[in-house]
């Protein structure tokens, strides 16, 4: 996999630079600098199970397909223009594929999943669904749900790029100059961790920028980890010394939600949920030799769990490189477990939704102290690694066991 060459279409990516680490609600409001310190949890990481462990979170715990995309570029991109057009070629590239992606341009099929617009159930059941829940009122409660995954029907009108997998150590120090990973001896190829919420969006931003893409997220006031303020120099901040960024005031850049981006950006947590799900409603997402239903809670191994994910039951207390388990229906590799994934939203209680009045392409809470990561990560039990599982976490904290993955709308 290209280090740091995510991008669309045509346009070049930075050069390398020089050589290639559960929930609660407070009042965080994202017009104006991100200062919370409270939350509602009682343990190091803002998670709501209150446990501790020596990995500096408080799961309690210690703690991709080998997708088969075959898209072939017919013309390898080199082919005469036989259309009369201003170009030079005919776009006779072919997507041989089977999953959601749809797109002929094989230049970026391996490295981002197509997922287009729709609707689906988000949240977990709890023996008493609503009655346009598939299954109907008597539904049988998802073993390990917990009660702020309210089921509630989503409908998302955007279709949305997706990395495949979460970004890697590689990629993040070649566009950002800074790998500040605990887990470097793990190789450029892991998942980059120990990033904070605003590195992710400042990541994001960084991408767009070289895409020659507006970025999608306005940063100010960016106080490093280390205290210094850099008012809008996100750069300036990814050293050792400087240790990230640790607080800034975040706003769109000039749109009104985040799906009408042009450029890079973090998912929506309903996005990321619609995406792992792949059209499921189980615990897991389904793959082969795996229906998705859970039958472990804790670190105890669940087979379908391992089918695809690294987690307390088989992680070994360490990050793994990407995509080395089995990728969902929709090609995307470690959705669950690896590392947590950072989402866009702030955290707070789901809002209702049916099937004849679904909610709609929402961004999360307006306000809030706690951004949303999704996904569980290496350390995790079997129970935090479900679709839907929510993490709730201050935008500042940087573990060794949360990264993040990129969408962009389209």
């Amino acid at each position: 996999m290209g280090l740091a060459t995510r991008g669309f279409g045509i346009l070049a990516l930075f050069a390398a630079l020089a050589a290639l680490g559960c929930g609660g609600s407070g009042s965080d409001d994202d017009t104006g600098t991100d200062t919370g310190t409270g939350t509602a949890d009682s343990d190091a990481d803002g998670d709501a199970d209150g446990d501790t462990d020596t990995d500096g979170d408080t799961d309690g715990d210690t703690d991709g397909d080998a997708d088969t995309d075959s898209d072939t570029d017919a013309d390898g991109d080199s082919d005469t223009d036989t259309d009369g057009d201003s170009d030079s070629d005919t776009d006779a590239d072919t997507d041989t594929d089977t999953d959601a992606d749809s797109d002929s341009d094989s230049d970026t099929d391996t490295e981002w999943a197509t997922i287009s617009a729709g609707s689906f159930w988000m949240g977990s059941p709890d023996g008493n669904c609503p009655s346009d829940y598939p299954g109907g009122t008597g539904c049988t409660s998802e073993l390990g749900r917990m009660d702020d995954e309210d089921l509630h029907y989503v409908t998302l009108t955007h279709a949305f790029k997706l990395l495949r997998t979460e970004v890697t150590q590689g990629e993040f120090e070649a566009l950002m100059g800074w790998n500040p990973s605990d887990f470097t001896s793990c190789g450029t190829n892991c998942p980059v961790e120990a990033v904070s919420w605003y590195d992710s969006v400042a990541y994001a931003n960084a991408l767009s920028s070289s895409e020659s893409l507006t970025p999608c997220y306005a940063l100010s006031d960016i106080v490093c980890a280390d205290s210094t303020n850099v008012g809008t120099n996100a750069l300036s901040c990814m050293n050792d010394t400087q240790g990230g960024i640790g607080s800034a005031t975040v706003a769109l850049n000039g749109v009104a939600t985040p799906y009408l981006c042009t450029g890079f950006r973090l998912p929506t947590e309903s996005e990321w949920e619609y995406a792992i799900r792949a059209g499921s409603q189980t615990a897991f997402s389904p793959s082969s030799g795996n229906d998705g239903s859970i039958t472990q809670t804790s670190c105890d191994v669940d087979p379908n769990l391992t089918q695809i994910a690294w987690y307390c039951g088989n992680a070994s207390d360490t990050t793994h490189a990407v995509a080395g388990k089995t990728a969902n229906a929709w090609g995307l590799y470690d959705m669950s477990g690896n590392v947590w994934e950072w989402a866009w939203d702030l955290y707070d209680v789901y809002p209702t939704g049916s099937t004849t009045t679904p909610l709609v392409d929402p961004a999360g809470a307006a306000t809030g102290s706690g951004r949303v990561a999704r996904g569980g990560f290496w350390g995790s039990d079997a129970l935090y690694c479900r679709s839907a599982y929510r993490l709730s976490n201050l935008p500042g904290n940087r573990y060794g066991h949360i990264g993040l993955r990129l969408a962009r709308s389209i």
